[in-house]
């Protein structure tokens, strides 16, 4: 159930959501957990890098602490870009 729509997150949640995450559990696993949308826990794990969008699929970033997730994106458009051009 999505009791905590529109709602701030807390610490609390904020902490559980990277918990859950790094354990592997699924998004829909974790909204119900949260009480969020399985949309606002995408959103938000891509805020935090945990998640990059790389067209339509969303891509589990793992931590690297040479590389920031927009180096990521960067890089996965640059080669994408370049793919489309030589098609």
């Amino acid at each position: 159930m999505v009791n905590n729509r529109g709602k701030s997150w807390s610490d609390t949640d904020h902490a559980q959501l990277k918990h859950m995450f790094e354990q592997g559990a699924s998004i829909e696993g974790i909204s119900k957990t949260l009480g969020r949308t399985p949309y606002a826990v995408i959103a938000k794990l891509e805020k935090q890098g945990a998640l990059v969008a790389i067209g339509r699929y969303y891509h589990k970033v793992d931590p690297d602490p040479w590389t920031s997730w927009q180096a990521v994106r960067l890089a996965t458009e640059d080669f994408e870009n370049a793919a489309n051009k030589e098609a």
